[in-house]
């Protein structure tokens, strides 16, 4: 190798390095900036949001865990969060934990507070033994990777119940998402079992997303990889009434989950038949 090649080459990672020390140092400067704006944000309105979470669960009431939300930056630098209008919070009421989110821009509440409320209805009102359950989960889907934060609905403030939310949601925002796990086999209910059931009329008249899915598990040994991937994808089950989806495939799935079986009954409402008075109900199975 000639001396000129070699310095050719040694000027191009000089210059890589120095590229490379610059953009870290910039990405450092940015997300300093965001961190301080996270904290303004907090200072501005921790308060405000402490006196809505009274107002709407009484005096007893406490916020604590006051952070910003914080969003990945779909700009040029990797790994920046940037803060965003919204606090997360915890409410302590009654001895109970609750998940809380404060919109600082319309200056609304959702949280967790009635979450159970709201859609155990669903599960009392299914045909499955309640002493097979092993858990029931409503995942919500304003999870937040930053603070680990947002694994469960939240609703507004003001809905209590599942007449509520059917009433009186705010479109877009009131999913509901019911997720049983349960070691009772249900792959003897039909289709005309599960439709004909007052409950799916009800869930019927929901003018958002909705989701039931029943999960008849063989154990437990997939069930934390299971309630992630349904975490994040909320048409994990549904998605298998695809033509495309063999039979092979919907077999691997319920071997890979440990699972006898699974049904879904999806609400699939979206903004674009907001006006739309009957959406349509969307059942399947796999086994």
């Amino acid at each position: 190798m000639n001396m000129k090649r070699i310095m050719v080459i040694l000027m191009t990672a000089v210059t890589c390095l120095s590229f490379s020390s610059c953009w870290v140092i910039d990405q450092a400067r940015e997300q300093k900036a965001e961190d301080n704006a996270a904290e303004e944000l907090v200072d501005k309105y921790e308060q405000v949001f402490a006196d809505k979470v009274r107002a709407a669960h009484g005096e007893t009431a406490s916020l604590t865990d006051v952070k910003c939300v914080m969003h990945e930056s779909g700009r040029m630098y990797y790994g920046l969060w940037e803060a965003r209008n919204d606090l997360l919070g915890t409410i302590e009421l009654n001895g109970n934990s609750y998940e809380a989110v404060y919109y600082c821009e319309t200056g609304k509440l959702r949280d967790s507070v009635h979450t159970e409320d709201i859609c155990s209805e669903i599960t009392n009102a299914l045909p499955l033994d309640k002493s097979q359950i092993y858990e029931v989960v409503y995942p919500g889907y304003d999870y937040y990777d930053k603070n680990e934060y947002g694994k469960i609905l939240k609703f507004d403030s003001s809905l209590n119940t599942l007449d509520d939310v059917i009433a009186n949601g705010e479109v877009g925002k009131e999913d509901v998402k019911v997720f049983i796990f349960t070691y009772e086999d249900v792959s003897s209910l039909t289709e005309a079992e599960i439709m004909s059931l007052p409950i799916i009329a009800k869930f019927d008249r929901l003018r958002n997303y909705g989701n039931i899915s029943i999960l008849s598990l063989k154990d437990t040994g997939a069930l934390d990889d299971l309630k992630d991937k349904l975490n994040r994808n909320r048409d994990l089950i549904t998605q298998y009434k695809r033509d495309d989806i063999t039979d092979e495939k919907r077999q691997e799935f319920l071997d890979n989950f440990h699972l006898n079986c699974a049904i879904a009954v999806k609400n699939d409402f979206y903004y674009s038949n907001v006006e739309e008075d009957d959406p349509e109900l969307e059942y399947y199975k796999i086994g």
